[in-house]
């Protein structure tokens, strides 16, 4: 397994995740001791993650499996390109950052990454 990989291998239940036909949250992959009725596919129009939500809030759950992934492989996409900067380079990155009103632990919010990483993973922050 390469480094990008470990960010599609976790403990939750395997993406992509989709809004189903009852408005709930699903996916196509049966859900490992998932709650009573996550099997009812017909019903729910795939195995159901959770439901009880806004239609807005069920669009942004479904996406998370994608989301954590991606932000898995920008960690380490920024960290490489970091280690290819000069420290001019870096200034020059850092003040364009602040510009744009992001601001965090350093130049590359590594710190707050990580966080979320974990957070997402059920380690502790």
């Amino acid at each position: 397994m390469n480094a990008a990989d470990q960010f599609e291998v976790a403990m939750h239940t395997p993406g992509p995740w989709r809004v189903g036909s009852s408005g709930g949250v699903v996916c196509d992959t049966p859900i490992k001791d998932g709650i009573p009725g996550s099997d009812e596919v017909k019903y729910y129009g795939g195995h159901l993650i959770c439901e009880s939500m806004t239609f807005a809030n069920a669009k942004l759950i479904a996406a998370a499996p994608d989301l954590l992934a991606e932000l898995g492989k920008a960690d380490l996409i920024i960290n490489v390109m970091l280690n290819q900067l000069t420290t001019e380079q870096k200034c020059v990155c850092a003040a364009k950052i602040q510009e744009l009103g992001i601001h965090g632990q350093g130049l590359a919010r590594a710190h707050e990454r990580d966080a979320v990483l974990r957070k997402a993973s059920g380690e502790p922050t």
